[in-house]
């Protein structure tokens, strides 16, 4: 029988994510897509005015966008910063 206590990505061979920086900005970046794909179908059946529709979801993009060029830019400074403190 198998631990519990592992997880399946050390289990399994080759499935575990290299550690990097930007592993959360990818996680976030997973989120943002996944919830928009949710909001596209919502939105339809609500029978919303073509330009609202629009509206909305260029407005949360234009949001996700900003969010993940604002998280990158925090992650790239943080990295700066200790390569500049050196070892």
């Amino acid at each position: 029988m198998i631990k519990r206590s592992a997880s399946l990505a050390r289990r399994i061979r080759g499935l575990e994510v290299a550690h990097s920086p930007f592993n959360d900005v990818k996680f976030e970046l997973g989120v943002i897509l996944v919830v928009g794909v949710l909001l596209l179908l919502v939105q339809r059946p609500i029978d919303l005015p073509g330009w609202l529709s629009w509206l909305l979801l260029l407005g949360y993009g234009l949001v996700g966008m900003l969010w993940l060029l604002i998280r990158t830019h925090r992650v790239l400074r943080r990295q700066e910063q200790e390569h500049h403190r050196g070892p």
